[in-house]
């Protein structure tokens, strides 16, 4: 059996439970209020985060990780031996993927195999789960589930309504 190793970023917002059951790496995104910048999960917590929105002083900017991000979470995992299954936030919504590209790159490796979901939060978060289900609980070949990822997005729609915006 082949060791493969799931990345995402932070915008997939998955449950710790999920997360730690599918050992999946998460890379965050950067939040921005102003002058402070925040690592999205680690630095500032969703509460946080609306807590900072509703108080009106600054309104947030996103930027994507750093391809040196990407790449101190990727060579420790290809120096043990990992494939690794990179899939991030829709390439129309940040420059994520690029970045990720950016770093498989730099570290010249034909083990990271990196994806555009085309979706944002559990849009994402449910591709994870069945790439995860496939690897872990199905035990299918890494070169099946690489060749299904492209397609799941097609097979996805998600709904949501916004109560308010704050």
């Amino acid at each position: 059996m082949e060791k493969v190793k799931i990345v995402t970023d932070s915008t997939c917002y998955m449950g710790k439970v999920y997360l730690d059951m599918y050992n999946i790496e998460v890379i965050p995104l950067y939040v921005r209020f102003g002058e402070k910048m925040y690592r999205e999960g680690i630095d500032v917590t969703p509460d946080e985060f609306y807590k900072e929105v509703r108080s009106g002083r600054e309104l947030p900017e996103t930027t994507q990780p750093a391809p040196e991000d990407f790449e101190r979470v990727y060579k420790p995992l290809l120096d043990d031996g990992y494939e690794i299954i990179s899939i991030h936030i829709s390439a129309g919504l940040s420059g994520t993927v690029n970045s990720a590209n950016a770093a498989k790159e730099a570290l010249k490796s034909d083990k990271i195999h990196i994806f555009d979901s085309k979706f944002t939060s559990m849009g994402l978060g449910f591709q994870i789960l069945e790439i995860a289900n496939m690897l872990y609980n199905e035990k299918r070949p890494l070169d099946e589930v690489l060749n299904i990822i492209p397609t799941l997005y097609k097979h996805m729609n998600i709904y949501f309504l916004v109560k308010d915006l704050f």
